[in-house]
């Protein structure tokens, strides 16, 4: 923690204003052209500034994930479930999904139980298909649950399909 302290100290000092320092990098080729043609487009004045604010950027997002982690070690009840973040997303985002907490949650239930490191992100593409799937009355069955993934000839959606001759499943043909 005490490095991560000296972290947020330097990056307090910058907001000061410091002293710079020479330093040559190595760039992608292709790189340093996309910075030079973002810099006459207007993104910043120089591809020095550029780089020294996108440098600045990342430096500040992984000392707030440090010192996240760290709260979140010693608060671990603080931490927010699943269903807060897709929540948070779904509103940030403004979606649709934000007004359905129950299909939120019972994405979230499932995205659990199936992945380890899910996000809330992952929550909200998840309860999007359940929605559609439910808009479309098709009954949404883990992969494991389904036995013969050859589409029948009879199905609705393949029905009167030209196209669909050869997706007829083998005990059909």
């Amino acid at each position: 923690m005490a490095q991560t302290r000296d972290l947020l100290k330097l990056l307090d000092a910058l907001e000061q204003g410091t002293e710079s320092t020479v330093t040559s990098t190595r760039l992608p080729t292709v790189l340093h052209e996309a910075v030079r043609v973002a810099v006459e487009l207007g993104m910043d004045t120089s591809a020095n500034d550029a780089t020294n604010q996108a440098l600045r950027d990342r430096v500040q997002a992984f000392a707030q994930q440090l010192a996240l982690d760290d709260h979140y070690r010693k608060h671990p009840k603080k931490r927010p479930s699943l269903l807060q973040l897709a929540l948070a997303a779904a509103r940030l985002d403004a979606a649709p999904l934000a007004d359905d907490r129950d299909l939120l949650a019972q994405a979230a239930a499932e995205v659990a139980e199936r992945w380890a490191g899910a996000t809330g992100d992952d929550v909200l593409v998840y309860a999007s298909a359940l929605a559609t799937a439910s808009r479309d009355q098709v009954r949404v069955r883990p992969p494991d649950a389904v036995e013969d993934q050859t589409p029948s000839h009879d199905h609705p959606r393949l029905r009167g399909n030209p196209g669909a001759e050869g997706c007829r499943s083998p005990e059909a043909q």
